[in-house]
């Protein structure tokens, strides 16, 4: 009887704690539901996405510097050449004879300085001197026949006229011996350096004209500027250019790279070396590699349908061939900027910021803690923890003005 009556005792004493401790637990204050993560390791990149144009760095648009008619084009689109190669020829029959004439020029200026560096010879001194004994003998005939005139008008025997002649003739033939001095003069005394200096003058014009004249007929033949390939032709046979007319472009496609504009916010993170993804819809499925080889220094503001936009230009090079790249087609870029093996990261939704503190609440014993943290590297999904954190934390996402310091919480799907 009394194994029963403490049987029946211990039956309701097990039944009193288990009402009391429900009773304890429905008193106690239910935590908030909050969903959560956990600070985990992973490999954190950054990235820069923008866009960019193929180009080639080697590329150069051929024009016509000489007018004339287009003889022959030698090249199409595709071809490779060598530079030096002829690609255009232009008509060359008025600049060939112009050529002709002007280094004629130059012979005849060359043996007029030879000739007047030579000085006179002892033929030419000895005809000079005939010449002026010649002329004062004529002088001499002139003077008897003009006193002869005098005699004769002043006797009345002739008109004035004659007189008047006769002084003429005087005056004529003293000036042929003046002349005739002055020669024989020149020729004994050897060139003058000024006259040298004319005639050096007229050589070196006469050379400088030919030279000219020859570069335009040069220009009839068009060459190749560089080794590579032809891009474009924009003339045909028998058309009229004039100089500045833009005959072909030529470029070297083993020069092929990327020009990209990066907007000004992502710009800082640029530097040469980061590595880049190039992706197209030209090329849709292929993926090709590049590295950014240089950014400019300087930012550039232009003018859209949305506003002003200043963007800083970057060039990508590539990795490898790219054989369905081609010049002028638009891709997209992925640059990593930065990249940390094993960072201790969690989601974008944890963080919080406070007078330019961040901080996230992390959850201790069932309820929210406050934890100051410092942030690293940042891409779409994540942000890296650098200091208040551990592997394993949980956090709260997205918290709500009632999660404070210390409130109690339980995260979304564990038991209550």
């Amino acid at each position: 009887m009394l194994k029963r009556i403490l049987a029946v005792a211990g039956i309701i004493v097990v039944i009193g704690g288990i009402i009391t401790a429900n009773v304890y637990r429905s008193r106690q204050p239910r935590g908030l539901p909050v969903k959560v993560a956990a600070v985990e390791e992973r490999d954190m990149t950054t990235t820069v996405l923008t866009s960019g144009r193929a180009e080639l760095a080697v590329e150069q648009e051929v024009t016509a510097t000489v007018a004339g008619r287009v003889v022959s084009v030698l090249v199409q689109p595709g071809d490779r050449v060598e530079k030096g190669q002829t690609l255009v020829r232009l008509e060359a029959t008025d600049l060939t004879a112009k050529v002709r004439e002007a280094e004629a020029a130059v012979a005849v200026a060359r043996a007029n300085l030879n000739k007047g560096q030579a000085g006179a010879g002892p033929e030419e001194i000895t005809a000079a001197k005939v010449a002026l004994k010649q002329a004062r003998l004529n002088l001499q005939e002139a003077q008897r026949k003009l006193a002869r005139t005098r005699e004769l008008a002043a006797a009345g025997a002739i008109p004035a006229i004659e007189l008047e002649a006769a002084q003429n003739e005087v005056a004529q033939q003293e000036l042929q011996v003046e002349q005739a001095e002055a020669k024989l003069k020149v020729m004994t005394s050897g060139p003058r350096p000024e006259d040298i200096a004319a005639l050096e003058a007229q050589l070196h014009q006469a050379e400088l004209t030919a030279a000219a004249a020859r570069e335009q007929l040069g220009a009839t033949t068009v060459a190749a500027p560089v080794t590579g390939m032809v891009l474009e032709v924009n003339i045909r046979a028998g058309q009229w250019v004039s100089p500045g007319t833009a005959l072909l472009r030529v470029g070297d496609p083993a020069t092929l790279q990327v020009r990209a504009s990066v907007a000004e916010a992502d710009s800082g993170s640029l530097q040469p070396g980061q590595e880049v993804v190039i992706t197209g819809r030209a090329f849709w499925g292929t993926t090709y590699q590049g590295k950014v080889v240089r950014v400019a220094p300087a930012a550039v503001t232009r003018q859209s349908q949305q506003g002003a936009e200043t963007t800083v230009e970057a060039i990508i090079a590539l990795a490898g061939p790219a054989p369905l790249l081609k010049p002028g087609y638009s891709v997209d870029l992925k640059i990593t900027t930065a990249a940390r093996p094993k960072a201790l990261t969690l989601p974008f939704e944890a963080i919080q910021e406070e007078k330019g503190q961040r901080y996230v609440y992390r959850i201790v014993d069932g309820k929210a803690q406050r934890v100051v943290v410092q942030t690293g590297l940042e891409n779409e999904l994540y942000i890296e923890v650098t200091s208040g954190l551990k592997a394993g934390d949980q956090v709260i996402l997205n918290p709500t003005d009632k999660i404070k310091d210390g409130v109690a919480v339980k995260p979304e799907g564990e038991k209550q």
